[in-house]
Order: C-alpha cells, then structure tokens, then sequence
C-alpha cells in the first residue's frame, strides 16, 4: 500500500508540475524578466567571440561548462533558459512530492496549487536567474534536510542535493537568504531530535549538509579561480565588483562624495557618466580608479544613519500589497495559525522574511526578484513545518475535505486569466514600439502584473535599429546602456540564441559587459581604445535616447572641447547620433 501511494504520488508531482510548465509553454509568452539573463545567454551561445564562451558574469563558470556540450550539439536553442526552465520544474516536483508525502492529499493539493499558481509564473513566464536561484536552492535544500530526517531515500538525497548545488551555480550569494530560513528550520529540528535522543540522525544530518555546504564552497572557490587564473579575465572580475559598488548603491549625489572623490580626480560630470552607466572609457576609469570610487562611496554609504521614516515611505512606495507572492505568504500564514499547533514557528518565519526585506531596503537593494525570492523562502520554510501530528483540524473530515476542495478548484480557476495572451502589441507601429515595450517592462525592479500577459515576441518584430546595424556592418554602433538594455533584448526569443560573433559591429557604451575579455577583443580588432573619446572617429555611431548631453560634456572636459553631436538617424524609436570635431 505505501509502495502503491508513493508512486502515485511521484506521478501526481510530475504531472501537475508539467500542467503548469505547459500551460505557460503554449499559452504565454516567455520573456526575460531583465536584460541580465539574455546577456549571459549570449556570451554563453559566443555572440561575443568565435566561440561559445562558459565565463557568464554572474553565472558560475562549471555550469557554463556543463551546457558547452549541448550548444556544439545543438548550437541554435538557447540552452541557458532550457535548463532554467527545466530547474525550476525539477525544484517544484521535489517540494510537490514532500508535501504529498507528508500531508494529508487534500491539504496538501491546496498548498501546492497556492505555491504553483502563486510562485511558478515568475520563474516559468518572467525567468530571471535570481528567481530560479532561489527557488532550486530552497527547494532542494528543503528536500534535501527532510530527506535525510524522514524520508531515507539515496537517490532522492542525490537529486535534492544536486538541486540545491545547481541553484547555487546560478547564483552563490542566495544562500544567504535561503540560509537564514534553513538554520532557523535546522535549530528546530535538532532541538526535536536532541529531546527525543536521536544524536545518530543528528550528527548524520550535520556531517551530509556539512557536506552539501562544502561543495557548494568548493565549486564558488573553483569558479573564482577560473576568474584569478586568467590576467583578463581576473581585470574583469574586479572591476565588475566595482562596478556594481558604484552604480548599484544608494545616490546620495555627488555633493555627498565631492571632497574625497576631488581628491582622486572625479568631477561631478565623471560621477554622473558612472552613475548613468556611461562609463566608457577604460583609460580613465581603469580599475585602480573605479576600486578607489567605490571604497569612498562604500565608506559614505555604510555610515549613513537609518532614516526609519524614510524607509517606512520606501517600503509604502514598493506596495508589496500588490504583489501574489506576499499574499500568498499571508495566506500560508494564517492557514497555518488555524490548522497547526505552535503557531508562534510560523510567525517567526514570518518575521525572519521581514527582517530580509528590510535588511535590502536600509542597503538599498530592493528589486522584485530578491523580494521573489524572501517570499518564496518565506512560503516554503512554513509549509516545510507542517505535520500531521500538529494538525488542529480533522482533514479526513468529509465537510472538511468538501472546502478544501472547493477552494482548491478556485485557486486553480484564478490563475487561468494569466493563460490568456494580450495582444495588444499588434497595434503598435515599428516606430512606436520602444516606448511599448518600455512602458511595461522599462522598470525590470519593479512587480507590474501586465508583464505576465504582455506579448511582445510572438512574431519577427524587425525592428528598425537592428536593421540599421546589421546592414551596415561597415560601422560600429555604441548602445547607450539606459536606452537600450531593458527594450532591445525582447527583439529576440529567448529561446534562440544570436549566432556566433554577431557583436562585431555593436556594443553597449558601457555596462555588465565592460572589460569582459571578449568585448575588449572585438574593440581591439576595430581600433577602438576608448569608447566615449573615439564617438569622434569615421564610421562610430551612439545610439542614445536620454544621456547624450552628458556624454558631450565628458568627452568636452577631458578630450575634446570643441565637439558636437548631430542626429544621424531616428529609427525604431531610437536615436542615433554621430560626433565630430567642429
């Protein structure tokens, strides 16, 4: 009979599982949430190079090397959002098939319909590798510590753990998060095991997630010596970090940093090329220079005093009320006051989330996919706590079961509107197409339930940019970072990579892409040393909407005093400019 129920409840896992992946397969259309992903989906494919390139950023490099194999065999399908996709459906069997096990059928289908109809359209509709870092590293953390604790399986223990290990690939730092909600669960079930003398299963789960912890190090260890290993690439990695130091922190604005920042040379104009992302000019702003940049922003920003009235008015501006994953961590919440016992575990776990959110909000970090990835921590760690020995209600009740099932069904119903595509896009003209696109997806940080339905590549969409620079491969286009990086990706279907070498005659200004060895390879066979001083040179255009008189006044105070911008071309909603000396 067990035998039986096990593996029906395998099948039921996988087949509600793959509904729901189906369902968004056929029915919605797959979009990157930020440009992040499809950056490192065509390093990964060699856009950047003559060859696929395993180095992705953000990405570990040994899972780079896992998917080389399937682009030489397969060079045309975007591999990177294949086993994203297939991750995230992996990671959702495995908490499926916990549940089922551990509860009772119909409360169970209740919490995984909520945790499917709530959680999977972000990583199944809108992927985006923190998202699906968050949910593999939970998931198989999850599985892997119930495993070990009550289910006593080896392969399930082998599959859990490579879950865990893949989501940290994608993305290390989420263990940080999902760590927090993992020690807090650890911390009550050791406490269970030590009143009940269990220090075998206590000292067997410290030494297998000891080892779980220790690869996971390993394998971060191995990626940033891929990175130390190789001179241009190390230059990269370090002035990525920095990078991100400057731009991704609190603006305080430049007056704020102005007697340190004198000191080293940066004008208030350099500060604002930095913050705007236009930084292109890599014999300026090397990285001893943007090392020294981001330890005086650093420094500044970490002794600012907390302004608890400030950040009750940022948190307000979020409206998080909105967002379908805190209402579902509101709901997993009270449902577990009414049917659990030792309700205060679940308030804690509440409170831990609470903790995270305004943790990113004093740091200035808030994005939608960190705040995903709290409340999807936040909705696992309860349900992980259930038991049916803790149960206050008597599940096998037949009213019981009848409203259990009942409120299942309209779960289920709920999220059927999301199937239904808005097509909306067919009525928007070529030249009226970036402002489409930006009025929904321009503030890839921010929760917009259009995003979900939006259409925006159902069809070939030539848009008028991507003509200018693939006819003339004789120039060299520039994309500014802000006009371009959160409108022109969606040009593209992510599940199809751009073919090898296909960044020969463009390149962003400036961005998550500066000094990767590759990119520094093809301004090299170009003759271009400078970006922003060689905007001046024949045949080298900008394209740029919104930063254009910055620049100017760049390359005016450190280069060239006399030179001027005309508008070359509007094409596609974007503006191409070229420069020259008067």
């Amino acid at each position: 009979m067990n035998l039986f129920k096990n593996k029906c409840n395998i099948v039921m896992a996988i087949g509600i599982n793959t509904l729901f992946l189906a369902l968004a397969l056929l029915f919605c259309d797959i979009k990157y949430e930020v440009s992040d992903d499809f950056v490192m989906a065509t390093i990964l494919s060699g856009a950047y190079g003559e060859s696929p390139d395993p180095q992705m950023i953000f990405v570990n490099t040994l899972l780079g090397y896992f998917l080389l194999p399937f682009y030489y065999i397969f060079p045309s399908i975007s591999w990177y959002l294949v086993f994203q996709l297939v991750l995230c459906l992996v990671s959702f069997i495995l908490v499926t098939y916990m549940l089922l096990e551990r509860l009772n059928r119909y409360i169970a289908v209740l919490i995984i319909l909520l945790l499917l109809t709530m959680f999977s359209d972000d990583v199944y509709i809108l992927p985006q590798f923190t998202k699906t870092a968050m949910l593999a590293v939970m998931a198989g953390g999850l599985v892997f510590l119930w495993t070990i604790l009550y289910k006593k399986s080896k392969l399930l223990l082998i599959l859990s753990s490579l879950v865990c290990v893949a989501g940290t690939l994608i993305r290390f730092s989420t263990i940080y998060i999902a760590g927090g909600f993992i020690i807090f669960i650890l911390l009550l079930e050791y406490y269970a095991l030590i009143k009940k003398k269990k220090y075998k299963s206590l000292i067997l789960t410290t030494i297998l997630g000891g080892v779980l912890i220790g690869s996971v190090v390993a394998f971060h260890l191995v990626n940033i010596y891929t990175y130390q290993n190789d001179s241009a690439s190390d230059y990269f990695r370090r002035y990525n970090t920095a990078r991100g130091k400057i731009v991704d922190q609190i603006d305080y604005g430049y007056e704020a940093y102005e007697s340190e920042l004198k000191k080293i040379g940066i004008s208030e104009t350099d500060y604002y090329i930095l913050k705007g992302w236009s930084f292109g000019d890599d014999e300026y702003f090397d990285l001893e220079k943007m090392e020294k940049i981001a330890a005086i922003i650093t420094e500044y920003n970490s002794s600012q005093k907390i302004d608890w009235g400030d950040l009750y008015e940022q948190i307000q501006e979020r409206k998080i009320l909105n967002y379908p994953v805190f209402w579902a961590c509101a709901i997993i919440l009270a449902m577990s006051i009414i049917c659990q016992k030792k309700s205060y575990r679940y308030i804690l776990v509440f409170g831990i989330g609470l903790l995270f959110e305004v943790y990113f909000f004093v740091a200035g970090r808030v994005v939608y996919r960190v705040e995903y990835g709290i409340f999807l921590s936040v909705f696992l760690a309860s349900v992980f706590l259930w038991k049916n020995e803790n149960s206050r209600l008597d599940f096998n009740n037949y009213d019981t079961q009848k409203v259990i099932s009942i409120l299942s069904v309209i779960i289920f119903l709920v999220q059927i509107p999301i199937y239904i595509p808005d097509n909306s896009y067919k009525s928007i003209d070529k030249e009226n197409r970036k402002e489409y696109i930006d009025s929904i997806f321009g503030n890839s940080w921010d929760y917009n339930a259009l995003k979900y339905r939006k259409v925006v590549n159902y069809e070939k969409q030539l848009n008028g940019l991507i003509e200018e620079i693939e006819e003339h491969p004789e120039n060299f286009y520039f994309l500014d970072f802000g006009t371009t990086i959160q409108s022109l990706y969606f040009e593209w279907s992510p599940f199809q990579n751009l073919p090898i070498g296909y960044y020969n005659n463009n390149l962003y200004l400036a961005g998550i892409t500066s000094n990767l060895p590759s990119v520094n390879y093809i301004l090299e066979n170009r003759g271009i040393k400078s970006p922003l001083k060689d905007l001046v040179k024949d045949n080298i255009y900008l394209v740029d909407n919104y930063n254009l008189q910055l620049k100017l006044d760049y390359i005016r105070e450190h280069y060239y005093p006399n030179v001027k911008a005309d508008l070359y071309k509007e094409v596609g909603g974007y503006q191409i400019w070229k420069f020259y000396l008067e």
